[in-house]
């Protein structure tokens, strides 16, 4: 069953991309120029999204392309363009938020794969069983969802399950922040998020000052210690978060996420991991290791932290003016490098800097030269282990290659080749030559074959079989042996790529649809959370009342029969944003009493 479990991660560029390869992840998503909720990540581009894709399915790993942005209808001729390249290329998924999209993009593209994106906030089987109708493959569910309604849309419907166990974590319910659209029209549903939410704001409570600090900024998730119970759940992909995170993130989440699911009930294992990611990246004192799967909404924000904090290492000695800089003496029981990055914090003062050159003084004691002046008594933090990150990043994903290689004078070469379960026949393009003297030895073509630096490959095992004195000169064999990695590269992914057929509807557009809309006149609508708040105000029949009740659990029905028969007006109940299983019944309840059909909802 594990080997079964998805790890996803993010790949905000090139780089990203690559430590995501080379870290062992089975998928990766990925946004284009536009129409996705990172347009501020490098992402990719038209032009190299074939590209892109045909390296991840050299080696197995699926590409989702994210369109989880709201379009508006004069940009449907503009996303057709972008989606018919990404469908010729090949991907494997796309993640989409507006309905409308999908709805347009299952006319036009058959056989497309379509995710609902976390942004269209599903968080429970009603939400899911409507994906579902819509004809999409997988949801990813909302961080917001409970443990009971992950095992209840498994068991109800038959879609995939993708969640997200790593990353950021947003402070308003998926997909319905509004915050920087209102502040500066820069709408987070189109890809622009500000995120406000990560600035400092003044706030008073019951007449009281609580000071200026991070209110509204949550904590990173890292759900590794739930991953099991996720699992019995019914998640089949872990999803990370941070297309505008560093490789090193990337790398360091894919390896910690897979070791995790490789070692499910290890406890220790899985401190250290939860360890490896506050090296990388973790706001504050630590991560929100629950979220909302137990209902406990708690240990969400972190008021003092706004960003990456790292490993405590140690504490500043003495700070002494050196020329125009700072001679900064720290004892810490980390050994400090070259290229490593630092926190200061003093009370609520924050330092940071890089470390451009180090030395050793004593016994845990470290000198520094920095044009910043941190306290002293400062304590630090290790935001960039440099060394750590380097070697995150050292892996190259190879795939291995079994060679049987027969050379003939008068004939052409034939190199039988096994990688994975493939098994391939590869001719050389050229007929060698007898040799006039001394032919190619064995040893040669074995040295030459086992240099793959620059390629996807790596030789497991080889064996040359050279008949009679066969002349091969040096560019010959390179070339050859360029021509059977190229060979193998086209084969291996014509079987990956087999399943895909493709095919466009050409002629499905958005229609403009004409159509006439009777607005009431002095309309008004009230939102009252207690009826005796309507007294203070004039209501007539064109009027709607919506009833904003504090507690669902026990919403009075007569309440709207009293509003409607006082005052003429259509009367309705505010949803709320965020419902579960439980929740829902409660609604269902009311609605079963309440039988006025102009309920206005």
């Amino acid at each position: 069953m594990l080997k079964n479990i998805e790890v996803l991660a993010p790949a905000g560029d090139m780089s990203s991309l690559e430590a995501a390869i080379n870290a062992g992840a089975d998928a990766v998503y990925l946004g284009l120029d536009n129409f996705n909720a990172r347009v501020k990540a490098e992402n990719f581009h038209e032009d190299n999204i074939r590209d892109v894709v045909k390296r991840a399915h050299l080696f197995g790993i699926k590409v989702y392309v994210a369109l989880n942005t709201l379009v508006s209808d004069s940009e449907f001729e503009k996303l057709m363009k972008v989606v018919d390249v990404a469908y010729k290329s090949k991907v494997d998924a796309f993640i989409i938020q507006d309905l409308g999209v999908a709805r347009f993009l299952k006319l036009r593209y058959k056989n497309i794969v379509l995710h609902a994106s976390t942004q269209m906030g599903i968080n429970n089987l009603y939400g899911a069983l409507v994906a579902e109708k819509l004809g999409f493959k997988r949801v990813v569910l909302s961080r917001e969802t409970s443990i009971e309604d992950i095992r209840l849309i498994k068991e109800k419907t038959s879609l995939e399950i993708e969640f997200f166990v790593q990353g950021a974590l947003c402070v308003a319910f998926s997909g319905n922040c509004y915050y920087s659209s209102l502040k500066h029209n820069k709408s987070g549903n189109r890809g622009l998020c500000l995120q406000l939410c990560r600035l400092k704001y003044n706030a008073e409570y019951d007449g009281n000052n609580m000071g200026n600090k991070y209110y509204l900024s949550t904590k990173d998730l890292c759900l590794f210690n739930n991953m099991k119970e996720l699992i019995d759940a019914g998640v089949c992909s872990f999803k990370i978060e941070g297309r505008l995170r560093r490789p090193g993130y990337v790398s360091q989440a894919v390896k910690s996420v897979k070791n995790v699911i490789r070692n499910i009930s290890d406890e220790s294992n899985i401190k250290t991991e939860i360890n490896n990611m506050k090296k990388v990246f973790v706001r504050g004192d630590g991560f929100n290791e629950n979220a909302y799967l137990f209902g406990n909404h708690e240990n969400l924000i972190d008021k003092h932290f706004n960003n990456h904090v790292g490993v405590e290492v140690g504490t500043v000695i003495s700070v002494k003016p050196f020329k125009n800089l700072y001679e900064i003496i720290i004892e810490s029981k980390y050994q400090l490098n070259k290229n490593d990055g630092l926190k200061f914090f003093y009370k609520d003062e924050e330092v940071s800097l890089g470390i451009g050159s180090v030395e050793k003084i004593g016994n845990k004691l470290y000198k520094i030269i920095s044009k910043s002046k941190p306290k002293v008594s400062s304590v630090v933090y290790l935001t960039m282990q440099s060394k750590f990150e380097e070697g995150l990043l050292s892996d190259k994903r190879k795939l291995l290659l079994d060679l049987k290689i027969k050379i003939e004078a008068g004939k052409e070469a034939v190199v039988e080749v096994k990688c994975d379960s493939y098994k391939f026949l590869v001719k050389s393009e050229i007929v060698f030559e007898k040799a006039k003297t001394i032919g190619v030895r064995k040893e040669q073509v074995e040295e030459k074959f086992a240099k793959m630096v620059d390629s996807n490959f790596s030789i497991n095992s080889i064996a040359v079989d050279i008949i009679g004195d066969v002349y091969v000169s040096f560019s010959q064999l390179n070339n050859f042996k360029n021509q059977v990695i190229s060979s193998v590269e086209k084969q291996i992914l014509k079987e990956k790529e087999s399943g895909f057929n493709l095919e466009i509807v050409e002629n499905i557009m958005p229609q403009n649809i004409q159509r006439k809309i009777s607005l009431k006149t002095n309309l008004n609508i009230f939102v009252i959370n207690n009826v005796s708040q309507l007294n203070n105000f004039n209501i007539c029949c064109n009027d709607i009342v919506i009833y904003f009740p504090k507690d669902y659990k026990n919403i009075d029905v007569k309440i709207f029969d009293d509003i409607k028969s006082k005052y003429k007006c259509f009367v309705g109940l505010k949803l709320p944003a965020l419902a579960n299983f439980k929740d829902i019944e409660l609604i269902d309840n009311f609605l079963l009493k309440y039988k006025n059909k102009e309920l206005f909802i």
